[in-house]
């Protein structure tokens, strides 16, 4: 028995059903055996969704002179493959895990292409929190979309309209027959595009 052994078999569970109990049954070993490792289930369920983001979270890929936005970029679409690779165990996520050194890198990285591009250290992290925030926010709508059974946004709005009301909420009509997706990656890459856009003028104030 060791963390490895432990951490496998959970991974091997659907993430839905994972438990101390579900791993010590898939070991065949008492529950109390994990104790040692693991201290309880948000423990369990913290290390497996740090091993789960560390192994999508590509390191940045980016030429030396890279700008800021391709920096920027590239470390939105990497956390967003991490977050959903962790899908359910998202709210889990620790960044003082034993996995985070790509992630914290990234972050090291994207913080000195903003400050070098002109923003002071506290606007650079509130810029950074607000790349962080936009990919959660796509990445739980994925994981809801792909985890429930519940009507999707655009299936819900269809049942809310009717022809009685056409007249009152025509956009809304216009949507509803629209097939545009939220959940699709096209999402993320327009969010991603909407706060660069802001950050962007940010720095052209800055360096005016």
């Amino acid at each position: 028995m060791n963390i490895e052994k432990i951490v496998a078999a959970a991974r091997s569970l659907p993430q839905n059903q994972l438990s101390m109990q579900a791993v010590a049954n898939t070991l065949g070993v008492d529950r109390k055996a994990l104790n040692h490792y693991v201290h309880d289930r948000e423990n369990l369920l913290s290390i497996v969704a740090a091993v789960e983001f560390g192994e999508a979270f590509d390191e940045l890929s980016v030429p030396e002179d890279a700008d800021w936005r391709t920096i920027a970029t590239a470390f939105a679409h990497s956390n967003a493959n991490g977050m959903l690779a962790a899908g359910l165990l998202s709210d889990y996520l620790r960044t003082g895990s034993n996995n985070a050194a790509p992630f914290l890198r990234a972050s090291e990285m994207l913080l000195r292409s903003l400050t070098d591009a002109g923003l002071d250290l506290d606007t650079a992290i509130r810029s950074v929190a607000v790349i962080n925030n936009t990919c959660s926010a796509y990445t739980r709508d994925v994981v809801i979309a792909q985890n429930s059974v519940a009507a999707l946004r655009h299936e819900l709005l269809t049942e809310a309209l009717d022809d009685e009301n056409k007249d009152i909420f025509p956009l809304l009509h216009e949507v509803a027959e629209r097939p545009v997706i939220t959940t699709e990656r096209a999402q993320l890459d327009f969010a991603i595009s909407i706060v660069l856009d802001g950050i962007e003028t940010l720095i052209n104030k800055r360096t005016a």
